[in-house]
């Protein structure tokens, strides 16, 4: 491929990422050119159809994304990515806590205002009872 697109991985991110689809079979495409369609989609915020003639056609790029995308290597990826940044910024490989909050405010649906619940006054307008 001869032109650079900033979804493109740099030489040393494919380094670490390509061992992840070596159990993946490619007859016509490379799996370069394959990933960096795939990557280009969401990145450049285009519909697959509209994928440049650089990459592999868009029928190609979309069946590989959608097998990929059952098989979840993306997450995997993700999560080693995670990882090694944690690694690098000096922190544990996993979070050692975890922050769970109610949702509070006054909007929130779960906050008490004394007033009825909103399925309670529809059936009672239902009825003619207000």
């Amino acid at each position: 491929m001869s032109s650079r697109y900033p979804s493109n991985p740099s030489g040393a991110e494919w380094k670490q990422i390509k061992h992840m689809f070596d159990r993946f079979q490619f007859v016509e495409h490379d799996l370069r050119t394959i990933l960096n369609g795939i990557l280009c989609v969401p990145k450049g915020g285009i519909q697959w159809r509209m994928l440049p003639n650089e990459f592999p056609p868009w029928r190609a790029a979309h069946y590989h994304f959608r097998q990929w995308q059952m098989l979840n290597p993306f997450q995997r990826l993700c999560d080693r990515i995670r990882r090694a940044a944690r690694v690098a910024e000096g922190r544990r490989l996993s979070p050692s806590a975890a922050v769970a909050s109610r949702p509070v405010g006054p909007n929130c649906p779960t906050r008490w205002t004394g007033a009825r619940p909103r399925s309670e006054q529809a059936s009672q307008r239902a009825r003619g009872d207000t």
